[in-house]
């Protein structure tokens, strides 16, 4: 491993292989002995890389494809879960119990209403996607703004006026390039600027578990989580918004 090369979820490297330069391996790729990666290669999926590559997408176990630099190629399989720590830990018997999502008057259920909206962020790494913030799932996919640090945000934005009063936010923190943000905050665009929401409950920064937040309603049509980074870059994995 040399330069900013990551390796990151469950993806090996062989002995007799390198990784440098701006490379990713990701998801469950098999890096082979012999194999060079660098530039800004991304190998993921179930790719088994063998030879020397320094740009494209290989998210595909394919034995017949070499290093074509081409890009944009979609993983056919399912992804895999990273297991958090709460998954991993022995419970003694005992159940963890979820976290709790806000509920409305009267008991109904609530509506998560950032899956009607389109995400839109300051930077997304080429590798992930700013869609998963609000794609209803809490592991893979996920954005991440690796290389870039400082203040990035990400937001849900609806086509017309939503009345919202809470939030859910969870984090994209995988041990190295990536970790949860040194603090961060929710702003709301009222028409003219953004500005932040007001009688915010608290502003949490755990791994692995949705990060609750309810705050004075506001009518808006884009609620923006604003995260400034400590010595990593920043991510998430999804945002939920409730009326």
């Amino acid at each position: 491993m040399t330069g900013n090369a990551r390796i990151e979820d469950l993806a090996w490297v062989n002995s007799g292989a390198t990784v440098g330069g701006d490379a990713v391996v990701k998801g469950n790729a098999l890096v082979q002995s012999g194999a060079r990666l660098s530039g800004g290669v991304v190998v993921g999926g179930d790719a088994e890389p063998a030879q020397a590559c320094a740009s494209g997408t290989y998210l595909m176990f394919d034995p017949g494809r070499g290093c074509d630099g081409r890009a944009g190629e979609a993983d056919v399989n399912p992804p895999h879960p990273v297991f958090g720590d709460d998954d991993l830990a022995f419970s003694g018997g005992s159940t963890s119990k979820p976290t709790p999502t806000p509920t409305s008057g009267g008991g109904s259920t609530p509506v998560n209403l950032a899956t009607a909206a389109k995400a839109s962020a300051s930077y997304t790494s080429p590798w992930e996607s700013v869609a998963a913030i609000n794609d209803g799932h809490d592991s893979d996919p996920r954005w991440g703004t690796w290389p870039r640090t400082g203040t990035q945000w990400a937001e849900p934005a609806w086509p017309s006026t939503q009345t919202v009063k809470s939030a859910q936010v969870r984090f994209f923190d995988d041990g190295g390039g990536v970790r949860v943000p040194a603090s961060w905050k929710l702003q709301y665009w009222n028409g003219r600027k953004y500005t932040g929401v007001s009688g915010a409950s608290g502003y949490g920064i755990r791994a692995g578990a949705y990060n609750t937040v309810a705050f004075e309603a506001v009518r808006t049509t884009r609620l923006r989580v604003v995260l400034r980074s400590g010595q990593a870059s920043v991510g998430l994995t999804e945002v939920r918004a409730f009326g």
